[in-house]
């Protein structure tokens, strides 16, 4: 009985690792460029609210509202240009009003606080869309020729006397 020829399998571990090592490379390198694209979008909507925050408070006006969104970006204002942030808004309404137009199933606690309070709790409330473009990481530049498009909705609500 003869013996089976012994076989040499010193190479395929090499030529595995040359074939997955790249796919692996390209999965590594997706992953941390999405993550800081997440981070850009975090930090987008942060500075939304924040932006929202101060129009509510009276510190800022509407029509600041785009310039003050790009100075909450912080570090991350590289990736933006001013002129991409859009804001758009819905003319405000006063809310809640005793016209009927107060939150549904509570508009008997609006109409008790309306005779206790008076106007203290006539606010405007608008809805706002706030665009820009991120600047697109060199693997997203691929499909997104102008930037990443973020776009997020605030609802403001915002005291009557603190108008600017």
């Amino acid at each position: 009985m003869k013996k089976p020829a012994r076989r040499n399998f010193s190479g395929q571990a090499v030529v595995e690792m040359v074939l997955a090592l790249p796919l692996l490379l390209l999965m590594a390198a997706g992953i941390a460029q999405f993550s800081q694209l997440f981070l850009a979008r975090v930090q987008f909507e942060h500075a939304c609210g924040e932006a929202a925050r101060e129009y509510a408070a009276g510190s800022i006006a509407s029509s600041s509202f785009a310039r003050e969104v790009w100075n909450n970006l912080g570090p991350y204002r590289s990736r933006f240009d001013l002129d991409s942030i859009q804001v758009s808004l819905d003319p405000p309404v006063a809310f809640p009003s005793q016209s009927g137009n107060s939150i549904p199933g509570l508009s008997m606690f609006t109409s008790a606080a309306h005779v206790a309070f008076g106007k203290a709790l006539d606010y405007e409330k608008g809805k706002w869309w706030v665009t820009a473009n991120c600047r697109a990481i060199p693997f997203f530049g691929l499909l997104f020729k102008d930037g990443v498009p973020f776009k997020t909705q605030l609802a403001v609500l915002r005291h009557p006397k603190g108008r600017i």
